[in-house]
Formats: C-alpha cells, structure tokens, sequence
C-alpha cells in the first residue's frame, strides 16, 4: 500500500542528491586549483606576511553552489509541508491551501494568525505533533535561532529573493609550521590568522609581528596543511555554527528525515 508521504521521502531523496553534487563539485574544484600558502620575510620592520596563492586563477562557480543549495532547501522545505497537508487531508478531504509547517521562534507566535491558517485544517494529535518540534522550544539548551527549522526558514527566506552567497574558507583546525631560521622562538602573541575569512588569491593568510634575528639571515617559513570547505558568507548566516554550509545542511536534513519517521506512524 503507498504510504501518503513517499511524496515526501522521494523529495528528501532529491535533496541528498543535490548535496551529492554540491560536495563532488567542490571538491573536485578544491582538488584541481588548489590553493598554497606563501611568505615573505620583511628585515626593515621585522615580521613576516604570509598570503594565499592560487597557482591556477579561477574563480569559484560559487553563483552554480548557490543555486544547488537553494534547491536543497526547497525540496527540504517541501517535505515539511507535505507532512502538514497529509495531516489535514486526514482531517479533510480539500484543506485550505495556506497549510504548511509553521516555524514559530516564539511561543506567542504559535498564536498568531498566520500559524492558526496554516494549522486551521490540521487536528490534534497532528497540530500537536507540529507545536512540539518548534524552534521556540530550544530542545537540548539550543538557541531557537540555531534549529534546524529556524536555519531552513532563513536561508529558504534568503534564497527566494536572490542567490545564497557562499565561498571557500578556510577551517580553524588548519595545521601550520613555522619554520624559523636565524629567528628566535616566537610565542602564540606574535601571530596573527586570517584564516576565517573567504580566500582569494592574496588574501592574509597569517602574520608574525616582533621578529627577534638570532643569526645574519633571518627568516620564517609559514607552512600550511588546508582544508577548505564551503561556507554562507555574509551577516545572515555567520551564526550558522560559522555558517558552514555542509554542517548546515546536513543538520536540516537529518531533522527532516526525524520528522518523516515520527510523522509516518501518525499517518
């Protein structure tokens, strides 16, 4: 017997194949220009700068990223309100068309008008099992901004109007060797990383100020181990765990495939 949301697991499988392509695209794009980091001792003012280089210089299709997560997030939106028509249809036989999953952050705003118009045709214990999965409830401490509903609402409100801006930067974690000639020791206080900023080639990636020569050739060699990954650039999005988008989105679709496994045995 077809169970009445396949519709709905079918999109949830669309949006793991557009996050397939997303994470062969970009790395594939990683793996075939890479980035390295290089330096350049300065004696006058004794520091060092180390920048990013690009050795092929192409820009990133990050307009093509951005339009690959926007359909992420449509099809994951879409399952949300398929499971709310499916339980006004139990309800219903032609429920009003403004059903869809509310995304409430505040208690109050479950009360307000157009959630009650999204829910009108929806029952109990169905309207309950929507209210309980609200960000507003901030399960395990989180903030409600930082639900995976919450995200998907923003990003999904993004996105309607123009094209997500994402870029490669570079992880915190990054491993870095500096290797130092005629220099002595340097401490923690001396450097300075760039390294949570979108690259290009050029870009800082770290300094060390307060150079002390030990010996007649003195010299830092910054040597970097990366790994880039993809992130949401810009203030919309930074609170998003530093935005990162595959963190993001797969925290958005295992919530998702939660509610289609709970919602599945009330219909």
């Amino acid at each position: 017997m077809r169970h009445p949301l396949n519709g709905a697991r079918e999109k949830l499988t669309r949006a793991r194949e557009h996050m397939d392509t997303l994470d062969a695209e970009t790395t594939r794009f990683v793996r075939e220009h890479p980035y390295r980091v290089v330096s350049k001792y300065y004696a006058q003012t004794r520091h060092v700068t180390a920048r990013f280089r690009q050795e092929k210089r192409v820009d990133a299709p990050e307009l093509r990223w951005g339009v690959l997560v926007g359909d992420v997030l449509h099809e994951l939106s879409s399952v949300l309100d398929h499971i709310a028509w499916q339980f006004a249809l139990r309800h219903k036989a032609n429920p009003d068309r403004r059903t869809a999953w509310p995304v409430c952050m505040t208690e109050e705003a479950w009360d307000e008008r157009w959630c009650k118009d999204m829910v009108r045709h929806i029952l109990d214990p169905h309207r309950t099992f929507i209210r309980e999965r609200q960000p507003y409830h901030a399960p395990n401490g989180t903030a409600p901004e930082s639900h995976a509903f919450a995200m998907l609402r923003e990003l999904s409100r993004v996105d309607k109007h123009k094209i997500l801006h994402t870029a490669l930067l570079v992880p915190l974690d990054v491993d870095v060797l500096f290797d130092l000639t005629d220099v002595e020791p340097i401490s923690a206080d001396d450097v300075t990383m760039f390294v949570d900023e979108p690259i290009h080639h050029g870009a800082k990636f770290a300094r060390v100020v307060g150079l002390r020569p030990a010996g007649p050739n003195p010299d830092v060699q910054v040597k970097a181990k990366l790994s880039l990954y993809v992130a949401f650039v810009g203030p919309d999005y930074g609170w998003m765990d530093r935005g990162m988008v595959f963190y993001v989105l797969r925290a958005i679709r295992n919530t998702v495939e939660k509610v289609i496994d709970e919602a599945s045995d009330l219909l």
